[in-house]
């Protein structure tokens, strides 16, 4: 890119960016408006860019966002692993136990202690498919039209599925159904 394009960003950036750093911002943005260009010809270059530069930021401002959330689900995970290796601690249990209990359980009398990691998966993920039949039950016919994939309740199956394998077998004067 040109010293222009360079002069142009630190100002409005400042000093936070190498020459390369801009240099791969711009081109990366140069071909996401050839690409917009390219899929909508009528579309001036002025404006191609403006989406390019509109599509490039939300995407940069969504990877720092779900960065962040990362950043804050592990700091919480965190707590609440020191949290409940404490409580098992206080409870008289020592390093290597409370690691156990932590994650495959024990059945010492210990708050926690059965709370294994994967009684904790089990856990979220009856929570989780809860949440999911209350909403099906709002919508009636409509878990029985989602669990109903092979046509169990339709009539003739068996003798449609039996014509289908005679035909796969090599039957060839069976119609496919």
């Amino acid at each position: 890119m040109t010293r222009a394009c360079h002069a142009a960003v630190r100002m409005a950036t400042g000093q936070i960016l190498t020459d390369d750093e801009i240099d791969a911002m711009l081109e990366r943005m140069a071909d996401r408006a050839w690409r917009l260009r390219e899929a909508a010809p009528n579309l001036s270059r002025g404006k191609a860019y403006t989406m390019a530069q509109q599509q490039l930021t939300r995407e940069a401002l969504k990877t720092q966002l779900a960065a962040k959330r990362m950043e804050i689900a592990s700091q919480v995970a965190k707590a609440t692993l020191a949290r409940d290796s404490d409580a098992l601690g206080a409870a008289g249990l020592q390093p290597k136990e409370r690691l156990e209990a932590l994650t495959v359980g024990r059945e010492d009398q210990a708050p926690g202690a059965a709370a294994s990691t994967d009684a904790e998966g089990r856990a979220r993920t009856a929570s989780l498919w809860r949440r999911v039949q209350v909403g099906l039950s709002k919508m009636p016919g409509l878990q029985e039209r989602l669990s109903n994939f092979l046509g169990v309740s339709e009539t003739g199956l068996a003798r449609k599925v039996a014509r289908e394998m005679a035909r796969l077998n090599g039957a060839g004067d069976v119609e496919p159904t």
